[in-house]
């Protein structure tokens, strides 16, 4: 039986998926999107590391505060892996 999660990309877009499949350690990373296919096939010890990963390579691709983007922070800690089944 696999086991696997949704992981939010930067500012809070769906970067792909982590499977961790039968007999495997990790959890394999899957991209969603163009933007996050470096990381695919990427194994992470967990989903929150994947996660972070995601967040840090999305935040490098995206464009920069005071070029005409800005995000606004909602509650939730920052760091947190958000876990989907």
């Amino acid at each position: 039986m696999s086991e696997g999660y949704t992981i939010d990309g930067y500012d809070d877009e769906v970067a792909g998926v982590v499977v961790r499949y039968q007999g495997e350690r990790g959890f394999r990373f899957h991209a969603a999107s163009k933007t996050y296919h470096a990381l695919d096939g990427h194994v992470f010890v967990t989903p929150a590391a994947a996660e972070r990963a995601a967040r840090d390579l999305g935040r490098t691709r995206s464009p920069r505060v005071g070029a005409g983007h800005s995000r606004a922070v909602a509650g939730g800690a920052v760091g947190s892996a958000t876990v989907r089944r």
